[in-house]
């Protein structure tokens, strides 16, 4: 390890109490082997944060955990911003060694200016004036935080709650090199946490975090676990999952650096406030256009400009790399989260949006603005189900680890697939639908075990799906595959439920619906294109009936003579914004790992029509 890591590592030791790994405690009344769903959000920020503050927020982590379980979540993450712990509480805390400095001063008169660009910079540096010449005191003032951020957690995992909640320690890795969007949420599975989080001061590039946070936390603490999961890839002007990681070049170091990525980066935040990361509607990958992919486009993504970001066209060089190196940096599974800088973790419904962004977009005319921030374009943000035994922090953070999770655009749609080699043909009719296809089958999440014997075998998927409180329209199965003629990566999409054209309208006036939809549907497909050659992945998508977006149930609301100020409700369309949407849920992939191994360098990405 470098000097850098070696010296963070040093310092690392237990914050709070929490209990080991491992450690055996009575199972939960409700305990499920074949695993209950359970809804949360894993993307919170608080007074702690340098932006939320200045925003106006002053939550602390102990009262956006009551709102989570106030709110009926099952569990959530306090993931403030690593970087500037010290300096928000110096500039903050009368009489604070640095709290009279002209950059404190500045920060609280609403300027920011004197610490943020330091998370775009390849070499970052501390302001002096706040943190000292070495940075000590921002360090120092920093750990404080911390601990108190951790010890909410403890508060928050009571015996009372046991069962019933679930907190998880966190913070965001806020690294922005030269502008783009590279961020982590940092999840630890427990309060046994290195006494200092990995921020982008130490750790400048996503890689350098990876490594870090094994050498601070798994390598350093007894019983410290712990994941990252990149958020908002649709603003990372095509950086977030690129395959070329400065100064590994060897062929063999390329494959531990995907042995890392794959392990402490097991899921990928697809939907959030600041838009949807799942994909574009006429991306490269895809083989035929994908109007699904509409909802919520936010930022340069809305014109197309970097579809390397979207996490459709991530997964396909996933298997483009699994094919090369024998190992997958990019098997993902997909998480939501509101990202609220509010502490409302879980407010995601459309017809009560009442904003995430603190003092800053707490009114409707200030969350219709499209001018100077694009407020309207933001949304209430998405939720993570979790497929876990029990509602315990062990047993949720086990199921994010082996992917048997999804996510959803905001409604607490019920979602189950299983893909298997054996038939699945007749299950959506009978009772023990899960039980039969558990064991024959692998979850969401999981791989297809090698194909047996018999050649004319297929994969088969099973998808079955409950409504929230909206109905549902369809379901549908995605297949990305590698095009053993090119090596590169396309996905195609199945209506296997539902209809693909739905009937259902929605009153612009009035957003009342029309129409129906179903309440539950359930279906099957096999992959009669399957090549047991080349690796492959298959998820499912749910997509509700149309709805009214939040933007246009308060353009409705608003007197006339103030909605006619508003381009957000003359003009959505120019600042592209939808009226309606159809909300969606989105699985992990289920993976087949085809027959990789290490082949040849990577080609370019010149793509053709997939034969």
């Amino acid at each position: 390890m470098n000097r850098t890591f070696a010296i963070f590592t040093m310092c690392a030791l237990f914050v709070g109490a929490g209990p080991f790994v491992g450690a055996q405690e009575p199972s939960c009344p409700d305990a499920n082997p074949l695993r209950n769903v359970y809804f949360g959000d894993l993307h919170v920020h608080t007074s702690l944060s340098l932006d939320a503050w200045m925003w106006g927020n002053r939550i602390t982590p102990d009262g956006a955990l009551q709102y989570a379980i106030d709110s009926g979540l099952d569990f959530s993450v306090i993931s403030d911003h690593s970087e500037w712990l010290g300096e928000l509480q110096l500039c903050t805390t009368i009489g604070s060694p640095a709290y009279e400095s002209a950059p404190c001063k500045r920060y609280r008169g609403g300027d920011r200016s004197d610490f943020t660009p330091q998370n775009q910079l390849e070499n970052p540096e501390r302001n002096i004036e706040v943190c000292g010449a070495d940075g000590s005191r921002c360090r120092e003032w920093a750990a404080d935080a911390w601990a108190r951020l951790v010890t909410a957690v403890d508060h928050a995992n009571t015996p009372e709650n046991r069962c019933t909640f679930s907190a998880f320690p966190g913070y965001e890795w806020t690294g922005s090199n030269g502008g783009t969007n590279q961020h982590r949420t940092v999840i630890f599975r427990s309060t046994a946490v290195p006494s200092l989080p990995v921020s982008h001061f130490e750790a400048p590039f996503p890689h350098q975090m990876r490594e870090a946070l094994a050498d601070v936390c798994l390598e350093s603490v007894h019983g410290c676990d712990v994941i990252a999961i990149p958020h908002n890839s649709n603003l990372a002007l095509g950086t977030m999952f690129t395959t070329d990681i400065p100064g590994i070049t060897t062929l063999e170091d390329q494959v531990a650096a995907a042995r890392l990525q794959q392990r402490l980066e097991p899921v990928v935040e697809v939907f959030q406030h600041k838009g949807s990361s799942v994909c574009l509607p006429n991306a490269g990958i895809l083989a035929q256009p994908d109007p699904l992919c509409r909802l919520e486009l936010y930022g340069p993504g809305v014109r197309g400009a970097y579809e390397e970001d979207y996490v459709y066209t991530a997964l396909g060089s996933g298997l483009e790399e699994w094919l090369r190196l024998g190992v997958n940096p990019f098997q993902f599974g997909f998480v939501g989260a509101t990202d609220t800088h509010g502490s409302t973790p879980g407010r995601v419904d459309e017809a009560d949006f009442q904003g995430h962004v603190a003092k800053m977009d707490d009114r409707p005319v200030e969350r219709l603005r499209t001018t100077p921030q694009d407020w309207a374009g933001f949304n209430p943000g998405g939720l993570t189900a979790v497929w876990a035994s029990e509602n315990t922090p062990d047993a949720l953070f086990d199921a994010i680890k082996r992917r048997e999770v999804y996510a959803t655009s905001g409604p607490k749609i019920v979602v189950r697939t299983f893909a298997s080699w054996d038939s699945l043909e007749g299950l959506c009719d009978r009772p023990d639908l899960v039980e039969i296809a558990d064991e024959i089958g692998a979850p969401m999440g999981g791989e297809l075990a090698p194909r047996p014997w018999d050649p004319s075998l297929r994969p088969e998927v099973i998808a079955t799906a409950v409504a929230d409180e909206t109905p549902l329209a369809q379901i549908q199965v995605l297949k990305t595959w590698v095009d053993p003629a090119t090596g590169l990566a396309y996905e195609e999409v199945h209506t296997i439920a539902g209809d693909a054209e739905t009937t259902a309208t929605v009153d612009l006036e009035t957003c009342e619906r029309s129409g129906t939809g179903y309440t539950r549907l359930c279906g099957t497909w096999v992959d009669v294109d399957f090549d047991p050659d080349v690796p492959a992945a298959y998820h499912v998508r749910v997509v509700e009936v149309p709805t009214c977006r939040w933007s246009r149930r308060q353009c409705n609301a608003l007197a006339p003579s103030v909605a006619e100020q508003l381009s957000a409700c003359t003009d959505p369309a120019a600042n592209h914004i939808d009226e309606i949407i159809q909300e969606q849920a989105w699985t992990s992939p289920i993976w087949y790992p085809g027959r990789t191994g290490r082949s040849t360098p990577r080609r370019a990405k010149g793509r053709a029509a997939p034969k």
